[in-house]
């Protein structure tokens, strides 16, 4: 049968208390004489003196190796603690990183097609002025391009999502090629300042993934750009 640290534990205190209680016994019984003749003879109070100096040597050594044995596992289990410690910060940092991943592709899913209810809305009011026209224009083309930039960050295979990219990639040709049906002027005057920085923002990071996206496309980009940069 094992034997438990518990167990093992009383089992020592045991034998402690019943060698203290044996040798009191004996002292009692056999008290000490003192012999004058012969004063150096062995006397048996000197040899439980010995014992007991010998016991506690034993127990200081005892209590030592039982300090540094705890000592070492508890840097036994501080190193363990640190790897698993480790080893949860990296499945967080994977799970943030897919769930980051994920935002950015609903985003992109959802910028698609505010994009195209955007122009299909505009298409729909032809009462609005020339003005009205450009404005809506610009918010389709602004949101295709925030569409396709948070599509390519998700860093999902882009042949799976053909769709929404060409969808995206349509809209901006579409608005650019309406707004140059439009006079000059009034697209000039629908632009405004932040329009521009954020379309300028949005071409930086869609140049980002041109080994992605394909020349076809960044070549699309540009002449849009080009077309936007002439009117300022």
């Amino acid at each position: 049968m094992k034997i438990g640290p518990c167990e093992r534990s009383i089992f020592w205190i045991c034998v402690i208390v019943c060698m203290a209680l044996s040798i009191t016994a004996l002292a009692m019984a056999l008290p000490r004489e003192v012999d004058s003749v012969n004063p150096t003879r062995l006397d048996y109070q000197g040899v439980y003196v010995a014992i007991f100096a010998l016991l506690v040597t034993v127990l200081i050594g005892w209590q030592i190796n039982s300090t540094l044995g705890i000592e070492k596992k508890v840097e036994t289990h501080d190193a363990l603690l640190k790897e698993k410690i480790a080893e949860i910060e990296g499945i967080k940092a994977v799970i943030d990183k897919t769930s980051k991943d994920s935002e950015n592709l609903n985003l992109g899913l959802y910028y698609c097609l505010a994009s195209a209810a955007n122009y299909n809305q505009m298409r729909l009011g032809r009462e609005r002025d020339k003005t009205e026209r450009a404005k809506a224009l610009i918010r389709s083309y602004i949101l295709a391009c925030n569409s396709i930039v948070y599509i390519l960050k998700s860093n999902k295979d882009i042949t799976t999502l053909k769709a929404p990219v060409r969808l995206s990639f349509s809209m901006v040709q579409i608005a650019d090629k309406q707004l140059h049906e439009l006079e000059e002027d009034i697209v000039k005057n629908a632009y405004t300042e932040e329009d521009h920085n954020q379309c300028d923002q949005l071409y930086t990071d869609i140049l980002k993934f041109s080994d992605v996206i394909g020349t076809d496309k960044i070549e699309i980009i540009n002449k849009v750009r080009n077309n936007r940069k002439a009117l300022k």
